[in-house]
């Protein structure tokens, strides 16, 4: 493969959430290190970490995966997995982004090559969805015909952004689009923050004018306008490689209502940014040294 592509990672398990969080973080990174072992000559790897507590830490720090840190000793949410994703790649020429999240599991570990390639070839794309997906059971993954409590990977099946009376409101799927092992459908959704696949020059352009970043649903309805308004085009990676949990670190939280009151100044991410990035170096014996 040809092309870069940076893998981030976002973690977030403490001394108030461990009960219910660390099971579902050694699961999730567990299969991230398998994700790895099949992709470490064609990505970077990024860890993002919301102030996690020592074990945790310790664990991301032994398994020598690792070509960037970011860990943080504060919490910015959701944004320090999107922005700094972001940020990073744009700054180093790195061409492709896919993030993920400490409560996703990977089960397909051989994506990547077929996903560039896919992107390559549909230059009207911008991203790929990469959860979870049967078209040949799609009411499973219906959230309004199989609610989240019951299938926590089903989601929205129509365009939030587009107009109730418009046809781009209705889900439409263009594929099957046959790209190595996997198949491709392309699609009129809107913009998620769940794990996706993007073009670094896109996904970097809905951050160029923010001030302040809104965190979670408001971010994502920021992100979705944007999209929606400038016409660009998402798709999906049929039967998906990760998976999600049913429990939900944001609904225990406060879900939306919490979530709407909080964003974090553009300005200040950057500075953090700048001081916290880590890049380690890694030498023959894939033992990790830091600068």
């Amino acid at each position: 493969m040809s092309k870069k592509l940076l893998i981030s990672y976002l973690s977030y398990v403490n001394d108030k959430n461990e009960d219910r969080r660390s099971k579902i973080f050694d699961e999730s990174f567990d299969s991230l290190k398998k994700l790895f072992v099949k992709e470490k000559n064609s990505a970077f790897f990024l860890s993002v970490d919301n102030n996690s507590n020592k074990k945790t830490i310790e664990k991301i720090n032994q398994s020598s995966i690792f070509d960037y840190k970011l860990h943080l000793k504060e919490n910015f949410i959701d944004v320090s997995l999107l922005y700094y994703t972001a940020k990073l790649a744009y700054e180093r020429g790195i061409e492709y982004i896919f993030y993920t999240y400490d409560d996703f599991i990977f089960y397909d570990f051989e994506f990547v090559e077929d996903c560039v390639d896919f992107l390559e070839s549909n230059r009207e794309v911008h991203s790929i969805r990469m959860p979870i997906f049967d078209v040949d059971n799609i009411n499973v993954y219906n959230s309004e015909i199989t609610p989240k409590s019951i299938n926590p990977d089903a989601i929205r099946h129509f365009n939030y952004f587009a107009d109730r009376n418009s046809e781009d409101r209705r889900l439409k799927l263009e594929g099957p689009l046959k790209f190595g092992i996997h198949e491709f459908y392309k699609a009129n959704w809107h913009y998620t923050s769940r794990p996706t696949f993007w073009r670094t020059e896109y996904f970097y352009k809905v951050f160029k004018e923010m001030k302040n970043i809104n965190v979670m649903q408001n971010f994502e309805a920021d992100a979705g306008k944007y999209f929606y308004k400038n016409k660009m085009n998402s798709s999906l990676i049929n039967l998906g490689v990760c998976r999600t949990f049913k429990q939900s670190e944001r609904m225990t939280q406060g879900g939306g209502s919490y979530f709407k009151t909080v964003s974090f100044e553009k300005k200040y991410l950057k500075e953090y940014f700048d001081k916290t990035l880590i890049e380690v170096q890694k030498d023959e014996n894939n033992c990790n040294n830091t600068k």
